[in-house]
């Protein structure tokens, strides 16, 4: 797979001093300036605002990205606003046509990407800069890229043991050190091979344009390994609604080949057509990723894998002494049924199983489908168990 282009659709590099280039400060900044290639300014109040002037005109779509390379002294978050006109009560901007962004406050450079998902609005005329309160800024290019994406694939299923030709590798943001000359062309996309990914919270894997039926096709399935982490992040892009969605759910980081599936109805945009994936498969810094495939589809994929929902006493408050029932609901999340499932009880010396005692299974369906196991124990006092050796087969 070749690098994916950008090309620049705008751009306001400050090259020339004393000329912001239309974008017009409000109150809440002082000391604004351009010189040395770089637009300046302090953040006096609680609201800071650089407020592009002149009109632009140009075709909105799903895969353009604004790119700004900026310089800090405080942490904070900044906000950009778009807008398809510039009538209307604040002059066509509106919170739901905006995007936010943490800003590093270690007076380093860094380049931030954006992909706002303004493809709804047809045309982008304006564009407003909201920076962090209290802060030190200097602004050294803000750019409008357009990517070059790979075909429409009209399957959503994607088997990277294979290798790879759809998906790249996109970073929003990067601390880059040197101030980048104006000159210097826009960075090309990386490529993936479809091997080990080095995961971070930046770094996400862009999907290939699709044409998903959200309503028929609400099952995300990902294989992947993950080693460091707690979460992972599917996002994606629909075809009437501004913003770049998404769906977080929780990982095992173990280094071990698990399936995921991601009942989507729980993901409130995920409506109408979906238009593309991004995939972050971890939250940690320097995680070590093996995707090994990805599919949308109207079921749950992959092996039986069975997870214990909650495990508990029947009765809320137990008497030392007297038999408890205990209950522990275990689920199935993989794809294929689970069948001959086993389970083994492990208690503490003070509590001793009732001679009539066996695990009891009953399949439940509220409030979601899973199996119940059952064991009556008698505690002699206070005590603690747990279960192990849960398997089941296909």
């Amino acid at each position: 797979m070749a690098f994916a282009a950008e090309s620049p659709l705008a751009e306001w590099t400050f090259d020339r001093a004393g000329d912001l280039q239309g974008w017009q400060p409000n109150g809440h900044l002082a000391d604004v300036a351009v010189t040395n290639g770089t637009l300046s300014c302090r953040a006096t109040g609680s609201d800071p605002i650089l407020e592009l002037r002149p009109l632009l005109d140009f075709k909105a779509s799903p895969w353009q990205v604004v790119e700004i390379r900026l310089k800090a002294d405080h942490d904070g978050v900044a906000e950009l606003f778009w807008s398809n006109t510039s009538t209307g009560r604040y002059g066509g901007f509106s919170q739901e046509k905006s995007t936010r962004f943490n800003v590093t406050g270690d007076s380093q450079w860094h380049t931030y990407r954006l992909l706002p998902g303004w493809h709804p609005e047809g045309k982008i005329v304006r564009l407003r800069f909201d920076l962090c309160d209290g802060a030190r800024f200097e602004l050294d290019s803000l750019r409008v890229l357009e990517l070059t994406m790979p075909p429409l694939v009209a399957v959503p299923i994607f088997d990277f043991n294979k290798g790879n030709r759809e998906w790249q590798l996109f970073d929003t943001s990067a601390s880059d050190g040197q101030q980048r000359s104006a000159e210097t062309p826009p960075r090309p996309q990386e490529s993936w091979a479809g091997d080990e990914l080095r995961a971070t919270p930046s770094r996400l894997l862009l999907s290939p344009p699709l044409r998903i039926d959200a309503a028929e096709q609400n099952f995300a399935s990902i294989r992947m390994a993950v080693d460091r982490g707690q979460h992972a992040t599917l996002f994606f892009l629909t075809e009437k609604d501004s913003g770049l969605h998404s769906f977080t759910f929780p990982i095992q980081a173990d280094g071990k080949e698990r399936t995921y599936n991601l009942d989507l109805l729980a993901a409130k945009d995920w409506q109408g057509k979906v238009i593309g994936l991004g995939l972050r498969p971890s939250d940690a810094t320097n995680a070590t990723a093996m995707l090994r495939s990805l599919a949308i589809s109207d079921v749950p994929k992959g092996p039986p894998q069975l997870k214990v929902v909650s495990f508990a006493a029947e009765d809320a408050l137990p008497r030392v002494g007297s038999p408890v029932k205990l209950v522990v609901w275990v689920q199935n999340t993989g794809g294929e049924t689970a069948t001959s499932i086993t389970a083994s009880l492990s208690l503490p010396a003070e509590v001793k199983m009732l001679s009539d005692s066996t695990a009891v299974a009953r399949v439940a369906d509220e409030p979601e489908p899973g199996v119940l196991l059952f064991w009556r124990d008698q505690s002699l006092r206070a005590w603690g168990c747990s279960v192990s050796g849960l398997a089941g087969h296909h």
